[in-house]
């Protein structure tokens, strides 16, 4: 039995994370993490508690996360029953396949998209039934969907790779017709205008999961949450470490709905810089997508109009050498593109400087 286990987790490939540097020379744009620091209501908090609280760090911290579950349930008009919390949507999405992915039962998911859906598809001894996103007329095609005959399907919203949105009333489409589970990962939610949170009283199936991570400039502290019926929830929780959150993720955490104005005017900033972004990109006669992410996702093209896998990964290794950290993906269609993060105006004037300097030097 262990030797079959082992045999069948050595077959598959796990989910590749984005390349890691160190040093402060480097500007890494390949996570999509927020360029500006926390709120400092969250580096108060942080002080506060360890020059006052520190010794309760001997202790565990309180099972569930009360005090985070409730404030997140209030923000988002909900019962605390509707809420989990964990450390990043990873554990989360870990915890959704336990309860609803039956072995040998299929899971939908965008191609391209977030790696992670695969891997855990695959962990989990379900199929992948991956859903081509058209790279012309990138929406959520509800019948192709439904034809994979899946049991869940997983759709992150805004899109990841790409940023595009999902309209609410396709996603409602989708809950309509789909008869299994949808889950919609929010991760980079308030960068745009759609949420399927106002579905969540009139489809069961439903979950949300969103994170700290990119809005609230909060990616090292790993704190994530998910919002469905009260029955799921009490279903993932058992499959949730209670103490997954811990004593000063959660201080932090709450500090940063604290400070709603704070957060809302980062993220203002980082949507204008990247809709100028964006338009400096049309303006080479690059194919760019609209994104409500914080990042974009930009297909290269030489000075020949030549454009490909070969443009982009030339692009993404000019890059390197300038000490610029992107993103190259290999799935499908995305491999002629390269994504990257939105960071602060000084560090996005010095990579699109950069990408014009490689447009000029690119070879035909």
């Amino acid at each position: 039995m262990v030797q079959t286990q082992l045999h069948s987790i050595q077959h598959i490939s796990g989910f590749r994370p984005g390349e890691y540097v160190e040093g402060p020379d480097w500007i890494k744009l390949n996570t999509n993490e927020n360029p500006f620091a926390p709120s400092p209501r969250v580096l108060d908090a942080l002080r506060d508690f360890i020059g006052s609280q520190g010794d309760s760090l001997r202790r565990y911290p309180q099972p569930w996360s009360p005090k985070l579950t409730h404030a997140l349930a209030g923000l988002q008009g909900l019962k605390p029953e509707q809420v989990v919390v964990s450390n990043g949507t990873q554990e989360l999405l870990e915890a959704v396949f336990r309860v609803v992915v039956p072995p040998g039962a299929g899971v939908a998911f965008h191609e391209p998209g977030y790696g992670l859906y695969q891997a855990l598809t695959l962990l989990h001894g379900a199929v992948p039934k991956p859903v081509l996103l058209s790279s012309d007329q990138p929406q959520l095609d509800v019948d192709a969907w439904v034809k994979t005959g899946a049991h869940v399907c997983v759709l992150s919203c805004p899109h990841s790779p790409t940023g595009v949105r999902f309209e609410l009333e396709a996603i409602r489409s989708l809950l309509e017709h789909f008869t299994g589970y949808v889950v919609v990962d929010e991760a980079y939610v308030l960068f745009g205008k759609t949420t399927a949170l106002s579905l969540l009283a009139e489809y069961p199936r439903l979950i949300i999961t969103r994170t700290f991570s990119k809005s609230h400039q909060m990616a090292g502290i790993r704190v994530a949450y998910a919002l469905a019926n009260a029955e799921l929830i009490e279903q993932m929780r058992k499959c949730v470490d209670p103490y997954a959150v811990d004593r000063l993720a959660e201080v932090t955490a709450l500090a940063a709905l604290d400070d709603a104005g704070y957060i809302d005017a980062k993220i203002a900033e980082i949507v204008e810089l990247r809709d100028r972004v964006y338009k400096q990109l049309l303006a080479l006669g690059w194919k760019t997508f609209r994104s409500e992410g914080n990042f974009l996702f930009t297909q290269p093209r030489k000075v020949s109009g030549t454009v490909g896998r070969e443009a982009a990964y030339s692009l993404y290794e000019f890059l390197m050498s300038k000490q610029i950290l992107v993103r190259h993906l290999d799935d499908a269609w995305a491999c002629s593109y390269i994504r990257f993060g939105i960071g602060c105006e000084q560090t996005m004037d010095k990579v699109f400087d950069a990408i014009k300097l490689w447009a000029t030097l690119a070879q035909p």
